[in-house]
């Protein structure tokens, strides 16, 4: 939540939104909400009679901006303010507006019709007990509902200081309605009774018919009556409507509306006489990452299809690989068929189409095999011209699927392809705004700010879900109210209504800041005071750029050089979460990956599989470990290739990913030199060095101690001993020490079970002897 503003602050936002909300409803609809969040620790700290009338403008104010979507929530804001302060004429002026559009509705299009004689005698029976049900309905519900209503309405009238005949014109109808219904209802009996066989005495049925028909009369005359208050309905009646109605997509709608005419035109000109050759093909391509309306679109462009008589439904045939491609030889082409089949009439929409033949597929896939036979119900037989079909998928795996399949390109020509793009952030809290709106919740201003930074936290790589993403963040806001029941009785009103920032707030897991957990390690002093520089730096630019003030650039793409057993991998894991902590990463996770995980066996393979796990690293750190392995080892090695790959997406992700080469110093130095590119964007440095003895000794106790073993005095001599004779010999490194400790804890084991006990002290259970670490140390 925003800051708590001082009374007198609080009361100014409350009249300045008083003045702006009847002109923008929707702008003012976050500011309302979060004045109404504060309005509890007002009612702690003023006194009432000084709070009231602010408290009553704040209800009416919510009234206001509720009053298009949420009719009824509407009316109960409105209520609370006119209880409160009678004198609140904005709040009387729409409870009026209220009253009289739910009078307009009353009836909404009811029409009754008329028995006729040569009807069965049991529908006849039928008709005219639905008809005395009717009847008992109006007396009772909405008699009462609309006496309630005039009421209501007479007295917002009266607060507002003028008067109006709707109000008697009204009363007089309901005097009038008792009688009406009334003489249909005995009229009905009376038929229902003389009904014998086909038919019954036509003097009845007269009767009966000039009853209901004075009772439809009666119903028009109300509707004319309030008709001119009658609120439409605010859903779009055509495709082309609820394409404006989209938010963002301005380039798409431009052209599919673009597209709308010059069917039109077309659709016109055949009715004029002249015909066209060439038939105009409706087949369509949707690129665009996950939840950017690609679904929404092809069920748009069924309906304008449809709309403008080129297709008979505006129906939409979902389907994806698992529905086409079959299993075995004649599968396939079954499955397609039925597919073509099920949308005749409508569009065939294949999500994710790029799927059913990909480069590098086995020959047994039969994804080409679903293509030729689509290809063929398109062009040729019974089927060609009675469907339409939409592609969907990924930009970029669309574009290379339609090159590598000619035959499908041709059928689907470049003006029929479309490109949505990703949302913006303000068109993606706008979607999140709506999305609670559909589901009559507001979000606060400070709730706002929250959805901004889980969106943002989100929105990482190409697998982001955009408006699908946005939805499941509102619902799981929505959620995360249900889970308040657990500690509290009973749940304030407003918590049923208003989204706050605590409920986008996620679950915090308990961990150690990585700064302090980076100072744990064992020596690496250098290396700790530099990346503490560095999280100080990133910290502080962070800050900078929150207040408005120009940031400093910084790479922080990073070379590990060391042996085996230094800490690189360790350190990595910290820098990730440096990077994080620091608001540099969002997600601050470490990909670890060798050769084998970058270089394939075969051309153009290797920079597809070198982007696969840069693109599972993205928002975090991609950890090269041995990356001297990518030097190339002769003219058919293709490490040049996953080398070039990563420098060219390290550039299209400069701050979406974080990368650290990591091996042996001299050939680091090597590989560096191989691309110019690959130097240039490697600024940090971080050289590993081996060990002490002391060191090992601290990272032996330390792992031993995580493992729920004490080492003895001795023990510790003897590590002590056995690490600075091996450092003499051979690099010293922690794998060495964590290898060692755990061979000592198998001859403790060894140790204590040729005692022949059956059951041991917990000090013995713990206790690493010397004899267990000289035994280790022998392995």
């Amino acid at each position: 939540m925003n800051r708590t503003l001082q009374f007198d602050e609080w009361t100014e936002a409350i009249h300045r939104l008083s003045e702006e909300v009847e002109k923008h409803p929707r702008r003012c609809e976050a500011r309302a909400a979060e004045l109404y969040a504060q309005l509890a620790h007002w009612k702690q700290h003023i006194e009432t009679e000084r709070l009231t009338p602010w408290e009553a403008l704040l209800y009416t104010c919510l009234g206001i901006v509720t009053w298009e979507s949420q009719e009824q929530r509407a009316a109960e804001w409105l209520t609370r303010a006119v209880e409160l302060d009678p004198t609140q004429r904005a709040a009387w002026k729409y409870l009026r507006l209220t009253v009289l559009s739910a009078l307009a509705s009353l009836f909404g299009d009811v029409s009754f019709s008329l028995p006729r004689q040569v009807d069965p005698a049991e529908y006849k029976k039928q008709k005219t007990i639905e008809l005395q049900q009717e009847m008992q309905k109006i007396t009772g519900e909405i008699r009462g509902r609309a006496e309630r209503l005039v009421e209501e309405g007479r007295r917002a009238q009266i607060n507002l200081g003028a008067q109006h005949d709707v109000w008697e014109q009204a009363t007089s109808l309901l005097g009038e309605m008792p009688g009406i219904v009334q003489e249909v209802d005995e009229r009905a009996i009376a038929y229902s009774r003389s009904i014998n066989g086909l038919y019954a005495p036509e003097e009845i049925l007269r009767q009966l018919n000039e009853s209901v028909e004075a009772l439809n009369q009666y119903i028009e005359r109300w509707n004319r009556l309030f008709a001119p208050y009658r609120r439409e309905s605010q859903e779009a009646t055509s495709a082309l409507e609820r394409l404006d109605e989209l938010i963002g997509m301005e380039e798409i709608k431009k052209r599919i509306r673009d597209l709308y005419y010059f069917l039109l035109y077309i659709t016109r000109r055949n009715e004029q006489g002249f015909t066209m050759r060439d038939r105009v093909g409706l087949h369509a391509v949707l690129m665009g990452n996950p939840g950017t309306g690609k679904t929404t679109i092809a069920r748009l462009l069924a309906e304008i299809y449809h709309e403008l008589g080129l297709l008979e439904r505006p129906s939409v045939v979902e389907v994806d690989r698992s529905h086409l491609v079959g299993s075995y030889v004649g599968h396939t082409e079954q499955k397609v068929m039925e597919a073509v089949q099920r949308a005749v009439g409508g569009v065939l929409f294949i999500d994710e189409a790029y799927s059913l033949k990909r480069a590098g597929s086995a020959e047994n896939d039969f994804g080409q095999v679903a293509i030729d036979t689509l290809v063929a119900a398109m062009t040729g037989g019974e089927y060609a011209g009675t469907f339409a079909v939409v592609l969907a998928g990924y930009p970029e795996e669309m574009r290379n699927f339609l090159l590598a399949n000619p035959g499908l390109r041709s059928r689907f020509p470049e003006n029929g392809h479309f490109i949505l793009p990703d949302f913006t952030m303000d068109e993606l809290v706008e979607i999140g705004q709506l999305v609670a709106r559909n589901n009559e919740f507001v979000l606060t201003e400070s709730a706002l700010v929250a959805l901004r930074e889980r969106i943002e936290a989100e929105r990482v790589d190409m697998t982001f879900g955009n408006a699908r993403t946005v939805k499941n963040i509102i619902l799981d806001a929505i959620t995360a109210k249900g889970r308040k029941l657990e500690r509290l009785e009973e749940m304030p009103s407003d918590e049923y209504a208003i989204l706050y920032a605590e409920d986008f707030a996620l679950p915090q897991v308990q961990v150690k800041p990585a700064v302090e957990r980076l100072h744990e390690l064992v020596g690496l002093k250098a290396i700790k005071d530099e990346i503490s520089t560095l999280f100080a730096f990133l910290s502080i630019q962070q800050k900078r750029k929150e207040s408005g003030l120009p940031v400093m650039p910084v790479e922080v793409h990073a070379v590990f050089s060391g042996n085996p057993g230094t800490g690189k991998t360790t350190m990595g894991e910290l820098y990730a979460a440096i990077l994080k902590e620091a608001g540099v990463l969002k997600r601050g996770h470490l990909v670890t990956v060798g050769r084998a995980d970058l270089v394939a066996e075969y051309v153009g393979q290797t920079a597809a599989k070198t982007r696969r796990k840069i693109a599972e690293a993205l928002g975090g750190v991609l950890f090269i470990d041995e990356a001297h392995a990518l030097i190339p080892s002769g003219p058919n090695d293709y490490s040049v290739e996953a080398i070039d790959t990563l420098v060219e997406e390290m550039t299209k992700h400069q701050e979406n990913l974080a990368v650290i080469l990591a091996g042996y110093p001299r050939l680091m130095e090597e590989l560096l030199d191989m691309n110019p590119g690959l130097r240039s964007r490697f600024k940090k440095y971080f050289h590993f060095p081996d060990y002490s003895a002391e060191e090992l000794v601290e990272v032996a106790k330390r792992y031993a101690a995580d493992m729920g073993y004490q080492l003895s005095l001795s023990a510790l001599n003897q590590l002590r001993g056995y690490f600075t004779e091996k450092n003499r010999a051979e690099n010293g490194n922690a794998r060495l020490a964590r290898s060692l400790i755990e061979a000592a804890g198998q001859r403790q084991a060894r140790r204590l079970m040729d005692t022949g006990r059956t059951s041991f002290t917990l000090e013995e259970l713990m206790r690493i002897e010397e004899a267990d670490v000289r035994g280790a140390s022998m392995l």
